[in-house]
């Protein structure tokens, strides 16, 4: 008997150290668990924030190309601009040009008015003396038959 019950306890110490073994293996079970359950919460909120910063590159990416696409249009847009400064002097110059020229002509006008009323004047006089030379023969020519 003796044996049987020595038997008996290390029977029902076994299974203490089963049920032990037992209960520390289904904590360690659920502190797996918990550890999977935050794992795979994380891995849910690391997805959600790559998705999130996928989304925010594409639009960094789309606003560099259209940085690049407005730097080039800058460059058009400033050499446009120098080349309208360049029209605008060559425009000045030409009104400046345009002004001597027209003062020019302005003055040319009013010397073809001064030689036009000076041939008039001076065709007047022509034609004047031409009278007086014409009457003076004529009556140098009536004296010179009246005297005969």
């Amino acid at each position: 008997m003796i044996d049987l019950e020595t038997d008996l306890e290390e029977v029902n110490d076994s299974e203490q150290r089963w049920a032990a073994k037992h209960k520390r293996a289904l904590e360690q079970m659920e502190q797996l668990q918990q550890k999977v359950i935050q794992e795979q919460h994380l891995s849910e909120q690391l997805d959600s924030e790559k998705v999130s910063m996928e989304r925010q590159l594409r639009g960094l990416r789309l606003e560099v190309e259209e940085l690049h696409s407005s730097r080039v249009q800058e460059d058009v847009i400033s050499k446009s601009e120098g080349r309208v400064k360049e029209l605008e002097n060559a425009l000045r110059a030409e009104e400046r040009n345009k002004l001597v020229l027209s003062n020019n002509v302005n003055k040319l006008e009013r010397k073809i008015c001064e030689l036009s009323d000076q041939m008039e004047e001076e065709h007047r006089i022509s034609t004047e003396q031409k009278d007086l030379v014409g009457h003076t023969l004529a009556h140098t020519h009536t004296n010179a038959y009246t005297h005969l």
